[in-house]
């Protein structure tokens, strides 16, 4: 599989759209990966969050498909900025004790997210 946008902004939608659905029906998954007890209002932040990760992934998937632009630009600037901060507050949390070492694995997929699009978008190729 080539290393085009199309392919990556294809991936990672769906990729994100898996994410939305195990945050909205099943944020127990990670919460008790991450050594969080579940409480029913962190259920309803996980929801939430579960509905921006579901409005990445379309934005994602209908721009597959998009030329090289400010706008495209724009968007994945976006989507960097939101994974490597993600990424940020998972080792923060890791390193203060709030989260198990398994948040680390998030940490690393939020990473490769965010890399995998930055290296996609600057090859200024669409498919």
């Amino acid at each position: 599989m080539k290393f085009t946008f199309k392919n990556v902004a294809t991936i990672n939608a769906l990729l994100l759209f898996s994410l939305a659905v195990i945050w909205m029906f099943a944020p127990n998954i990670f919460l008790s990966m991450w050594g969080i007890d579940y409480t029913y209002d962190l259920g309803l932040l996980s929801r939430r969050g579960a509905a921006a990760y579901a409005g990445v992934s379309a934005m994602l998937f209908f721009a597959r498909s998009a030329q090289p632009s400010p706008i495209r630009s724009a968007l994945v600037t976006g989507f960097i900025v939101t994974c490597f901060i993600l990424s940020i507050l998972g080792i923060i949390e890791f390193a203060t004790g709030h989260a198990r070492a398994e948040i680390l694995i998030s940490v690393f997929i939020e990473i490769a997210i965010g890399m995998s699009l930055w290296f996609a978008n600057k090859h200024k190729t669409a498919g």
